[in-house]
């Protein structure tokens, strides 16, 4: 997604589009929707939005595909080249992080909102709350059922005692 700055008005601009991104982020299923909002500043240009896409994953616990939606924001200031930097040997504060130099008159903002999508993948990938994940012993997936292997009644005592878990829990 690229704006013009000399496109923008005083009270700032809305865009929506849908980037392909499926060659820079293999899990993605859908092009990445972006809603986003940008704003003139002093130094350059104050750009929000929003993204969501579905991705798809493999179950940590079962091994299963599944596909997930997600949805995350995010928010870059873009700073003229030059305009504004910090003394040489000094950090960025955090306000100061998500700070973009550009030059010329486009602001292109693709690789923040990967940053972002990338940012919402979930930390532990599992097909839902109920996985059962696979026997330990002849690793069927046990949410398709029983295996009846010997291992599969200890591990039938473990889901026992993971449901109590969960029960105690809510």
């Amino acid at each position: 997604m690229k704006i013009n700055v000399n496109d923008l008005e005083e009270d700032g601009l809305s865009a929506e589009s849908e980037e392909n991104m499926a060659p820079l982020i293999p899990e993605l299923r859908s092009p990445v929707r972006v809603k986003a909002y940008f704003v003139k500043t002093d130094e350059g240009v104050h750009a929000s939005y929003e993204v969501s896409a579905k991705l798809g994953f493999t179950c940590d616990k079962c091994l299963e595909p599944f596909e997930k939606d997600i949805q995350a924001r995010g928010a870059t200031d873009f700073v003229r080249k030059g305009v504004s930097k910090p003394p040489a040997g000094q950090e960025l504060s955090p306000d100061e992080a998500d700070t973009v130099e550009f030059s010329g008159d486009t602001v292109e903002v693709n690789d923040e909102i990967r940053q972002t999508v990338l940012l919402a993948f979930p930390a532990r990938v599992v097909c839902g709350r109920d996985c059962r994940v696979l026997c330990p012993g002849c690793g069927k997936n046990l949410n398709s059922g029983a295996c009846g292997c010997a291992l599969n009644a200890a591990s039938a005592m473990s889901i026992k005692l993971e449901e109590a878990l969960k029960k105690a829990r809510r």
